[in-house]
């Protein structure tokens, strides 16, 4: 059981590590980190899509085959070439995804810090103005995408980063306490 723990440990301070590390190369290089993704998602799509493609000129005589995964294989695999020929297009297309959702949560904020105001609650105004500057971060992360990627790319590096280290921090503490839980219950057993 000594031993378990252990590793379950080690193994929670090792991952926790990686993330800390990933999290720190998307701080630094969010280009090559994005880069690095949608090279990776392109693979990924073009193994996903030779498969089933194999698969029908196996099986299509025996009726195991359909042309639905036939046409879901070419669309893996022209999916994954256009990831590997446009390396910035997830650049692209997560800041102005993340642009478009930060917009339209901006506008329903707007709606919300209104009826607050006809409502006389105080602090709507802190509402409203959150809510105007999103709406200004999502026209710029729309208006240019390409640094708003890198802004954003550096920005969950950041969190990543944060929530790494009080990971690790609980980590430890947690085997300190379950060290002094241990030393109690042996404490316990010796004296009875």
């Amino acid at each position: 059981m000594k031993d378990l723990t252990k590793r379950i440990f080690w193994i929670s301070i090792i991952s926790t590590l990686i993330m800390l590390i990933f999290g720190i190369l998307l701080f630094i290089f969010p280009e090559t980190v994005i880069n690095s993704i949608t090279i990776g998602m392109g693979v990924i799509f073009i193994m996903i899509g030779i498969v089933p493609i194999i698969n029908y000129f196996r099986f299509r005589k025996t009726g195991f085959s359909t042309t639905f995964s036939f046409m879901l294989g070419i669309f893996c695999i022209v999916a994954g070439l256009i990831l590997l020929m446009n390396k910035n297009i997830l650049g692209t297309i997560i800041p102005i995804l993340t642009g478009v959702w930060m917009i339209i949560n901006s506008i329903n904020r707007i709606s919300i810090s209104m009826d607050l105001r006809d409502d006389n609650i105080s602090f709507w105004s802190i509402t409203f103005i959150y809510a105007i500057l999103t709406l200004i971060l999502g026209v710029l992360l729309i208006l240019d995408p390409v640094n708003g990627g890198k802004f954003v790319t550096k920005s969950i590096g950041i969190i990543i980063c944060v929530y790494s280290v009080f990971d690790i921090v609980d980590l430890i503490l947690i085997r300190i306490k379950a060290k002094k839980v241990v030393k109690e219950i042996k404490k316990i057993v010796e004296e009875s």
